[in-house]
């Protein structure tokens, strides 16, 4: 008797595909072919799902990058800690979990930022990218207003400026991740993490 045709898992299983080889390889220059070949499907079953590369590429950010962006670094900012500490706890639970994986795996691992950075063009233009660039705007906002209410509440350097040090941090943490990912040692990443977590420190009040 034939197997229950099951759409979604179907679509979950293309998608999971497509992160992988987008991680590994980069949207830009990733292929159809390869991607469908990886999900095991048919290019019929392919096309029910998705319309061509570019819907792929915005489900691949919409449902996968942005809910681990949120997960990772988004929702956590609201936590009470002082957000010196909170930053720096952040920082080091995911050198951490990024260390747990094999080196091969770190793009998985990662700031969810840092692949497309390091993999190359998510697409030139066109919606992609302008998600990818509002994504990183409401991480930079996310930062800053926590940055902000720490300062008003005597928790963050009162000559910090919120906007400024959060657009500091999320390049760090992203080109961190980005160098580290490139290089795969682990002995840098552990570096690049020490000098941040350090400048960390000097948000503190005096």
């Amino acid at each position: 008797m034939p197997g229950k045709r099951n759409p979604a898992a179907t679509r979950d299983r293309i998608l999971h595909a497509a992160a992988d080889r987008f991680l590994r390889h980069g949207a830009g220059a990733e292929g159809l072919n390869t991607v469908i070949a990886a999900a095991g499907v048919t290019k019929g079953a392919f096309f029910h799902h998705f319309a061509g590369k570019e819907p792929l590429v915005l489900a691949w950010i919409e449902e996968m990058l942005t809910p681990a962006l949120e997960r990772d670094w988004l929702d956590p900012l609201d936590a009470a800690e002082p957000p010196p500490a909170l930053l720096r706890s952040l920082l080091d639970n995911h050198v951490s979990t990024t260390l747990a994986t094999p080196p091969d795996q770190w793009a998985a691992a990662h700031c969810p930022l840092a692949a497309p950075a390091a993999l190359g063009d998510t697409t030139a233009g066109g919606e992609p990218h302008a998600r990818l660039v509002a994504l990183a705007a409401r991480w930079r906002a996310k930062l800053a207003g926590t940055l902000a209410r720490g300062r008003t509440r005597g928790e963050v350097h009162p000559h910090v400026t919120p906007e400024d040090e959060a657009a500091l941090i999320a390049a760090a943490v992203t080109g961190i991740a980005t160098m580290s990912m490139v290089s795969g040692n682990p002995a840098l990443l552990r570096a690049a993490a020490r000098a941040c977590g350090a400048y960390l420190d000097t948000l503190r009040p005096a």
